[in-house]
């Protein structure tokens, strides 16, 4: 973990096991040229110190020709100091890198996973096994990169724990690997790809704080840094207002925790469905329910959404005080794809728990506590920034009203739906969606070429349209709306899950309405006509 960058030194020549089937087979030539049953101690270690040499050397070479190779094909800038090694040319900035053993960092084995065991990884000499080569875990606190010089561990999944010699407020992290072309198999399969980083302080008794969640992109520069995303970033992100956490003097609280694993899951998928959404929302909290609402201007070509939870169905515990007895109320604003990916670590956790705090700015805190291997517990932290939203705004945050439908019909299976939609965009920008009484709905797109038409039959409408219906409307006639296809593909590809009910409300030529029920999730989203 840097305190800004990674500061990068030099290549140098290693040590390590040569993969090069021809290196292999070399030096099993010269162990069965220089067995000896019947030599002394003395000629054994004669034997070992010329073995250690002739493996130096091959890879020696090994190394030299993967730098001809990358210098050849002008990936890398090489230069040579007076002792030979190979010195690449220092980045521009350098700055310091506070998990690098010569800065006292190391390796805490109980939080660490095992390394990968493999006997291919040693050399053998009358069935006795030496030259062990595989990396020990604190091969990564060390600036050498070559090929060998790496900690690996069994499985597709792991984890490691290192203590920094001082305190820091990190800031980012970099990671490093060999590319293809240095590599002596020609490829890096093996390299890391979705990674995370947590932070841990002795005051908070081993209370792990989420920092960030990242993927290394193999394909990319072999070094890549990654800005953190949780305490020590967003302090420059959102500043701290003086009554951060208040409304009119009168403290908020709030806390709920989860202890039902399906219920985990379902508030989980919730949120994933919301940062598909919507980029930012409103988070309302009262006594009975949890509300995220989106309410962009219908006017002006924004969507609306209001998503409903009933608390009783989702948390075990749940207390809340808002602004005042009279307004017992707390409005949140959130970046959507913070909370969901705080969520993801949530997978198997034990219990969930999320709380209104202060943190120097306004946050809405989730401790999730997971089970380690060793059956003991360990909490992560994500602290996610919010806005307290004044009295004075809620009123645009309301429930939507629902206006009367000309059309109101059962929705095809969402899939399907979305497989459509996402074919037809590819030729119109545009979508006209259009249905009639008779369980009837065409989703419709129009070009100076080309006209395409997706028809649903027989999906059925539900009773009370048909008695709010004017009795003169022919069951026949269409009611239709022209529509952003893109703005539908988004709400289609919210949906993770089929819903229990899926209704789709058209009020002709002003707007749609879809009405979804996920089990106890209500959600309704708004449309408005292309004007």
């Amino acid at each position: 973990m840097s305190g800004r960058t990674k500061l990068r030194r030099g290549a140098r020549f290693f040590r390590g096991r040569s993969e090069e089937p021809g290196s292999s087979a070399s030096i099993s030539a010269l162990l069965a040229e220089h067995e000896n049953p019947d030599g002394n101690g003395k000629e054994s270690q004669t034997l070992e110190n010329n073995f250690r040499e002739i493996l130096f050397l091959i890879e020696q070479i090994d190394v030299l020709k993967a730098l001809l190779r990358d210098m050849k094909d002008g990936t890398h800038n090489y230069s040579w100091n007076v002792h030979g090694d190979a010195a690449q040319d220092q980045d521009s900035t350098e700055v310091l890198d506070e998990a690098r053993r010569g800065k006292g960092a190391s390796i805490i084995e109980a939080g660490t996973s095992e390394s990968y065991k493999n006997n291919k990884a040693k050399l053998y000499w009358h069935g006795i096994g030496f030259l062990n080569y595989e990396m020990p875990p604190d091969i990564i606190l060390q600036p050498d990169v070559h090929p060998g010089k790496c900690w690996a561990f069994p499985g597709s999944q792991g984890h490691i724990l290192i203590k920094l010699a001082r305190k820091i407020i990190p800031t980012a992290v970099t990671m490093e690997h060999i590319s293809e072309k240095v590599s002596p198999s020609g490829n890096i399969s093996s390299a890391p790809k979705e990674f995370s980083v947590y932070g841990i302080a002795k005051k908070c008794e081993g209370e792990e704080v989420f920092l960030g969640q990242f993927t290394y992109n193999k394909t990319e520069t072999t070094v890549q840094t990654f800005e953190l995303q949780g305490k020590g970033s967003v302090r420059d992100t959102y500043p701290p207002p003086p009554h951060a956490a208040t409304g009119r003097g009168a403290a908020m609280k709030f806390r709920a925790k989860i202890v039902d694993a399906a219920c985990l899951n379902q508030f989980t998928r919730v949120s994933n469905m919301i940062a598909k959404l919507a980029k930012t929302s409103t988070l309302r909290i009262n006594p009975d329910k949890l509300n995220f609402i989106l309410n962009d201007k219908l006017a002006s070509g924004g969507v609306s959404m209001w998503c409903e939870l009933e608390q009783e169905n989702f948390f075990s515990e749940f207390q809340m005080e808002g602004v005042s007895a009279e307004n017992n109320e707390i409005y949140l604003e959130l970046t959507s794809e913070n909370l969901s990916r705080a969520l993801k670590t949530a997978q198997n956790a034990r219990t969930l728990k999320i709380k209104l705090t202060n943190k120097h700015f306004p946050c809405l805190t989730v401790s999730v506590e997971l089970l380690s291997v060793s059956n003991s517990s360990r909490i992560v932290t994500h602290d996610i920034p919010i806005k307290v939203i004044p009295r004075k705004l809620w009123k645009d945050l309301q429930k939507p009203s629902v206006p009367d439908s000309d059309v109101s019909i059962y929705l095809p299976v969402l899939k399907t739906m979305r497989s459509v939609v996402e074919k037809m965009k590819n030729i119109s920008s545009h979508l006209v969606i259009e249905a009639n009484l008779n369980g009837e709905l065409n989703l419709k797109i129009e070009t100076e070429l080309v006209c395409v038409t997706t028809h649903f039959k027989d999906l059925g409408n539900p009773p009370l349209a048909s008695e709010n219906t004017s009795q003169d409307r022919n069951p026949e006639e269409m009611a239709e709306v022209h529509i952003d296809i893109r703005k539908l593909l988004q709400f289609l590809a919210g949906q993770q899950v089929n819903p229990t009910k899926a209704l789709c409300n058209i009020v002709n030529n002003r707007i749609v309405h879809f009405d979804l029920l996920h089990e106890d999730v209500s959600l309704q989203y708004f449309i408005p006509a292309l004007s």
